[in-house]
This record gives C-alpha cells, sequence and structure tokens, in this order.
C-alpha cells in the first residue's frame, strides 16, 4: 500500500482502481515478493479499519491480487472481499460504463492494457505519480521496471495511471534430435549453403521451419507451432516477426495498417 497516503477511503479506492487500470500485461513479481518476503510499508497512520474491496477482473489474467489479499490485510488492513470476472473481449463494454456512471460495482478493476489508453483519454483514471512521489521506496520500484514496460504499459501523456502484474516472453524450444540429424544436416547445408543450427535471427528461423515441415512432415511433424488463431493474442506472434523487419500496426496519422 505504500503508493498511497493521506486517503480517506473513496481516495483509497479511487486509486486502487486506476493503480489496477494498467496491470494485465507486464512483468512479473519482485523477486523478494515473490519468493515470500516483502518490505512492509504502513499506510501514514496505521493500518486501515479492515477495508474490504470488491475486485473487476477479466478472466484470462492472474489472480494477483487474491494472492496478495493476506498480505495487504495484514501489513495495511485492506483485503479483497468479493470478485467478479468478465469476458476480455469485452472489457471496454463492461468496464467503460461502470466507470462513466460514477457509481461503478466494483472498487478495483484489472483489464488488459489494450484498452488503458481508451481509460486514461477519457479521464477515467487518476495519476499516480503524486502518489509514488510521497514515498521514496517507491523509486526503488520504479527503477526495477524496464523503462520499455514503463512507458509503454503503465504511461500516457506523460503521467504513470497503473502497475504492472504481469509479463511475457517469448521462448523458443526446439528439438535437439532433429538439429543434430546427421541427414538433416547434409540436406540442409545442400540446400542453404550453410550448417543447420538454432536459427539467431528470424530469416533463420523461417528457413529451418519450412525445410523441417517439409522434410518431417512424413512423420506428422511440422515446422513450428505459435499462436496465432484468433481471438487469442497471435497478433503478438506475428509481431515478433514483423517487427523485425519495421513493420507497425498503424502509420504516422494511427490509421491501422492491416485488415483483419
Amino acid at each position: 500500500m505504500g503508493a498511497f497516503s493521506h486517503l480517506t477511503r473513496r481516495k483509497f479506492l479511487k486509486s486502487a482502481a486506476a493503480g489496477a487500470g494498467a496491470l494485465a500485461a507486464n512483468k512479473m513479481l519482485p523477486e523478494k515478493l515473490a519468493a515470500g518476503g516483502h518490505n512492509k510499508i504502513l499506510p501514514p497512520n496505521g493500518r486501515f479499519k479492515d477495508i474490504e474491496l470488491t475486485y473487476f477482473q477479466d478472466n484470462n489474467w492472474l489472480h494477483a491480487p487474491l494472492w496478495l489479499s493476506p498480505t495487504f490485510q495484514k501489513d495495511a488492513g485492506v483485503s479483497i472481499k468479493s470478485r467478479e470476472l468478465y469476458g476480455g473481449g469485452d472489457t471496454v463494454a463492461k468496464v467503460l460504463p461502470q466507470l462513466l456512471s460514477r457509481k461503478p460495482r466494483f472498487d478495483w478493476v484489472q483489464y488488459p492494457d489494450l484498452f488503458f489508453g481508451q481509460f486514461a483519454e477519457t479521464g477515467q483514471l487518476e495519476p499516480l505519480d503524486d502518489y509514488f512521489a510521497q514515498y521514496p521506496s517507491a523509486q526503488e520500484y520504479l527503477d526495477w521496471v524496464m523503462p520499455a514496460y514503463g512507458e509503454f504499459y503503465t504511461k500516457w501523456d506523460g503521467k504513470t495511471y497503473g502497475i504492472m502484474l504481469d509479463g511475457d516472453i517469448h521462448v523458443l524450444h526446439y528439438r535437439k534430435n532433429f538439429f543434430n540429424d546427421s541427414g538433416l544436416q547434409k540436406k540442409y547445408s545442400k540446400r542453404f549453403q550453410r550448417e543447420l543450427k538454432v536459427p539467431k535471427t528470424w530469416p533463420e528461423f523461417l528457413d529451418c521451419t519450412q525445410f523441417f515441415t517439409e522434410e518431417l512432415s512424413s512423420q506428422g511433424v511440422y515446422g513450428t507451432s505459435m499462436v496465432v488463431n484468433p481471438p487469442n493474442f497471435g497478433w503478438g506472434f506475428w509481431m515478433d516477426i514483423a517487427a523485425g523487419k519495421g513493420v507497425n500496426y498503424f502509420d504516422a496519422n494511427m490509421n491501422p495498417g492491416i485488415n483483419s
């Protein structure tokens, strides 16, 4: 609760909802907290009087607030009372009307960062910079976050509106037995005029996957497997390759460069 100071219950809940806004897309918990330890930071006047928050969550994401609820209760007197789930594809339809009503049925909302801009631009989120500034220890957290994550996922128009809950990295797993197969090595070398090695560039990756698909299809083996089917986040895996070629989703005027 160290990001909040001199708060009434109303202000605390408003800030908690804002802070949850950009939670669902970024880094893992700090190592110390993930290992079961943490630095206790109390509210300025000690524990709150057993505040219970209702929680609105996209059902695609992690449940960290529930995991941390006992710690919040022990340290600061704040816990999660109940949780309501909604489908992630309906984020704007489910969340924005609640915020615009000024009487949402939840205290804390978590949603994918894909919709961050729509909520920040419409004035539904309160900047957290002033709260961070009140606690010197908050800077350690801010410095811990990679700038690319912090700038992209938690800020809008130069102001910080969220904290981060989860992050993803795309890891390449490969079959050593195929790369070490002498027959496949000879065929690959003859075809591409270089050794068969684990790819380090996207052109090498595409060559390898095409080669393995053609050579091993009779064994029921396909060259690669990636999450690309809608409505999943296939665009993220597509962007792994496209970004390396300078591709962006939008042009300078934010017109979409793809049609599906």
